[in-house]
């Protein structure tokens, strides 16, 4: 069992492939590959179980300054790469038994810009889980810490 190494969420599928530029709320600021949410027509940075997913921003901005944001959107279909969490390192593993599960969302307590599935919170479910990266990439394995699966966001939580 190997332990990966957390990363921001990126797009895994997404068909719509849809791009919009957005302004970035007062007081926020949002770097390249964060997920972003709606509040009120304008771009905030992720926080714990996210609702009004928007997407992922393609380019840095701050809302202080007045700044538009591009995003890729989230969509039905659309399928993103997440790190597993739990407050437990070694119980932050993936394991088939997940498949088809719904979890909620952390921040990662180590790093604000990096948004986790959070296998101890089912009753806050923002993602489905679809899949598994260690189907697709031999650098990773089924028990790995901090190990990727694929998930889609359910339609509660999208904006699109």
């Amino acid at each position: 069992m190997a332990t990966q190494t957390k990363k921001k969420p990126t797009f895994w599928e997404n068909p719509g492939d849809y791009g919009i530029a957005i302004d970035v709320a007062a007081s926020n600021t949002i770097t390249v590959g964060q997920v972003v949410t709606n509040s009120v027509g304008t771009l905030i940075e992720s926080i714990e179980d996210p609702a009004n997913i928007a997407g992922i921003a393609e380019t840095s901005g701050a809302g202080d300054s007045s700044e538009s944001v591009h995003i890729k959107t989230v969509v039905k279909d659309t399928v993103l790469r997440i790190n597993v969490y739990h407050a437990t390192p070694g119980s932050a593993v993936t394991a088939r038994s997940q498949l088809g599960s719904r979890f909620g969302g952390i921040v990662d307590p180590s790093d604000s810009d990096i948004l986790m599935l959070d296998l101890a919170d089912t009753g806050n479910a923002v993602f489905l889980i679809v899949g598994f990266v260690a189907d697709y990439d031999n650098n990773e394995a089924i028990g790995d810490i901090y190990g990727n699966v694929l998930v889609k966001v359910l339609n509660a939580f999208r904006v699109f």
